[in-house]
């Protein structure tokens, strides 16, 4: 076997339950399974989160739609951003509620679904998709168009980990804009809101849905939260590489293209089975370690698309087969400082986990975990 990630059951289970806590009464979870589930696999986690409660699961493309639906996901399915320009039947086929941005979608969507409900997304500042909050005739709109059901309205917050003031800004540029729709004859029965950062940080804001994304898979240091409350967090992933090949270098040798790692004492060094082909960050070799018996151990050398060497002189017995820690729960190892150290953010770092590398699925805690079968519909890494 080359490289693998983990996802465990048990670790999703204890961040929604820590979420939910955070809802205000009567709240529900709309649980983002876009871009393969943050890398996890759209399909299996959307099983394990349908097991637990949640009752709706967002995307972001028709595909991503079908595979869930394919492997046995009943949930409602929310399809974020502006209306795709085909296969409207295809949304109503396999259930997926539109999101509105525009006039133009809502017309587009009236046509094609009469009755069929849609969300519709308004932009408080985040300057990205959905109708712009100033502009409330065009909004109220939405209400003359014959046949279109506007189920929910929603926004995004922009900077809710670092900018308090402009998070409660936006909440009241909704709300204000909610009332003076209702004044015009247009409401919505159901609003949401709060990303991972506005739930955790301001936590009980009064709406039928949260959409909490990164905080379910348990990397929770870019949303600025205080470490007592990320310790009710896990990361639902764990990436490991076996060790394929153990070396013995001496003063002098070179490791690595470019042979940018020159060896000065003897060193013994592992060969382990991933590379930047599988999404590992080549950016982070200057600091970049893994854990390989109980030790931190450096990379050495640049990472190639396929291997990487370490450094293994402090592991002790290091042998083929043994398996190395890349990412997951041990300090220094979470996703959040792994992509601080290659320059990017967590989110690029799980999404880009590529489909080459096996997914295996785990229930159970305390050394009794099972692998469980692949969701039914689902590629092999998804």
């Amino acid at each position: 076997m080359r490289t693998w990630a983990d996802i465990r059951f048990e670790a999703l289970a204890a961040n929604l339950a820590a979420l939910k806590k955070r809802l205000a009464p009567g709240g529900g979870l709309l649980l983002p399974v876009k871009a393969d589930a943050y890398g996890h696999g759209a399909a299996q986690i959307s099983l394990w989160a349908e097991e637990l409660g949640v009752g709706w699961l967002g995307v972001a493309s028709l595909d991503e739609a079908t595979s869930i639906r394919r492997a046995g996901v009943r949930a409602r399915l929310l399809l974020f951003g502006p209306l795709p320009d085909l296969g409207l039947a295809e949304l109503v086929a396999w259930r997926v509620t539109p999101t509105l941005c525009s006039v133009d979608d809502a017309l587009r969507w009236a046509r094609a679904a009469p009755g069929v409900p849609a969300h519709v997304e308004i932009d408080t500042g985040m300057g990205r998709g959905g109708f712009d909050w100033r502009r409330v005739t065009e909004v109220a709109r939405l209400a003359g168009i014959a046949g279109l059901v506007c189920e929910a309205a929603y926004t995004h917050f922009a900077a809710a980990e670092t900018e308090p003031a402009f998070t409660i800004a936006q909440d009241e540029r909704f709300r204000r804009l909610l009332a003076d729709l209702a004044g015009r004859g247009l409401r919505f029965p159901m609003v949401h809101l709060s990303n991972s950062a506005a739930l955790l940080l301001h936590p009980g804001r009064p709406e039928d849905l949260a959409r909490p994304g990164i905080a379910v898979y348990g990397a929770l240091r870019e949303t600025g939260v205080r470490p007592d409350v990320a310790r009710e967090f896990r990361p639902v992933l764990e990436w490991w590489a076996p060790v394929v090949q153990v070396r013995e270098f001496l003063p002098g040798d070179t490791v690595g293209y470019g042979r940018t790692a020159r060896i000065e004492t003897p060193t013994r060094a592992a060969l382990l089975g991933v590379g930047y082909g599988d999404g590992y960050p080549r950016s982070q070799v200057a600091s970049g370690f893994v854990l390989l018996g109980g030790e931190r151990c450096p990379l050495l050398g640049r990472v190639s698309m396929d291997l990487v060497m370490v450094d293994v002189g402090r592991a002790g017995a290091v042998r083929e087969g043994d398996a190395a820690l890349l990412v997951g729960e041990a300090p220094g190892l979470s996703a959040e400082e792994v992509a601080a150290r290659s320059g990017t953010i967590s989110y690029e770092l799980l999404t880009g986990i590529r489909s080459r590398v096996e997914r295996r699925y785990l229930r159970g805690a305390g050394g009794r975990e099972r692998a469980e079968p692949l969701a039914r519909g689902a590629v092999q890494t998804a």
